[in-house]
């Protein structure tokens, strides 16, 4: 039986996700569905610098196992469909038309594969950083990546949800995120969509504002205070990033090797210190995902069995399960509302697919579940 040590602390503090296996029989407890710890568990000290670690969300999240097509979707609700069931912190470069459509066919086998293949359709690249996926182009995302690292290694962190509606001005984001504090930055007018960062670093979340802008926080300022171009974090510059790659230091090394050969490698007890460029990261980080990857468990089959205890909306709640099943979920227009009823579930001993049917019936929904689909539709 294996259980995540990181959840042994405090009971109560913060939403978790406790994930079992023993042969045959699977077990979950927690608010959310899937193999996923929250990033800072409960009772935790956050880390006060950015740190690959496998055994932490959103590594865990982007490690989680899936199949699915979505094919005919825009490039952002195609990116959103996979990361919001994981509850990932997604930030998508404004300069990468959300609209174009992706045919992308199977994606799998993870979370973190799946996104990559949708964002590579766009010329794009992905870079989990500081508790962030970043999508967008490769040279917007080395350099962003390069301010969130800097930002990560000053100091302790002030955790915040920063959540706005659809159809925000940056303005209003800029406030949802640093409030007065802000009022002084001024930024070009835009319209932006629904967005939720959940326990994302005050500074990051001004950071991510920012960077829309090809600006970032002025690092001699007081962070709200004034801005600078975000040219001034060149991508050649060296950041530092420490590593857990556990068995696969021999990746993370060859990688850095491959892509920048002035890098810098310190070994701090089990943690490698590594100073490398943001594009280095980049790769390094990629091919740890690659070789962790391997080593997650299979999907389970049709007859697998769960026990959990969640309290979500339908919609998220369904889509989890889907995934999970290696099935793309469908979600009727006229469904969508109900889909955000919050249903709260406890139970024992049931397969994905009874499970779906008990969240969808408290939310007035009705499932069809295919060999490759589970269709939500509002029931009549």
């Amino acid at each position: 039986m294996e259980v995540d040590p990181q959840m042994t602390a405090k009971q109560g503090i913060c939403e978790r996700t406790v994930f079992v296996r023993r042969k045959t029989r699977w077990c979950l407890a927690g608010s959310t569905f899937a193999l996923v710890v929250a990033f800072w568990a409960a009772g935790q000290t956050p880390a006060l610098a950015d740190e690959f670690n496998h055994q932490l969300a959103p590594f865990r999240q982007l490690l989680t196992p899936m199949r699915s097509v979505i094919d005919g979707k825009p490039f952002r609700d195609a990116i959103e469909r996979i990361a919001q069931p994981m509850r990932l912190n997604v930030c998508i470069d404004r300069r990468v038309d959300p609209t174009e459509l992706v045919h992308s066919g199977q994606l799998g086998p993870n979370v973190y594969s799946a996104i990559k293949k949708i964002a590579a359709e766009r010329d794009c690249v992905v870079m989990p950083v500081a508790g962030v996926l970043l999508v967008g182009r490769a040279s917007w995302v080395d350099a962003t990546a390069n301010v969130l690292i800097a930002l990560s290694n000053a100091g302790q962190r002030e955790l915040v949800t920063v959540t706005w509606d659809d159809l925000t001005t940056p303005a209003e984001a800029l406030n949802s995120v640093m409030g007065e504090t802000a009022k002084d930055i001024v930024l070009p007018h835009d319209l932006w969509p629904k967005t939720t960062w959940t326990q994302i670093d005050r500074g990051i979340a001004l950071a991510l504002v920012l960077a829309q802008f090809d600006l970032r926080p002025d690092p001699d300022s007081p962070l709200g205070k004034t801005v600078t171009d975000l040219a001034s974090a060149e991508s050649s510059a060296l950041a530092e990033r420490r590593y857990r790659p556990g068995k696969h230091a021999q990746q993370l090394r060859a990688s850095l090797a491959d892509t920048d050969r002035k890098s810098d490698v310190q070994v701090d007890q089990n943690v490698l210190v590594v100073k490398a460029t943001a594009t280095a990261h980049r790769l390094a980080t990629a091919a740890l995902l690659d070789a962790f990857a391997a080593k997650v468990v299979n999907q389970p089959g049709d007859d697998a069995v769960f026990s959990l205890k969640l309290k979500e909306r339908a919609g998220a709640a369904i889509q989890a399960f889907a995934q999970r099943a290696g099935r793309n979920c469908l979600i009727d227009a006229d469904a969508r509302e109900a889909c955000e009823t919050i249903v709260t579930l406890e139970a024992q001993q049931k397969t994905l697919q009874q499970l779906t049917e008990m969240v969808a019936g408290q939310a007035n929904l009705v499932v069809k579940w295919t060999d490759k689909t589970v269709i939500v539709s509002k029931a009549r």
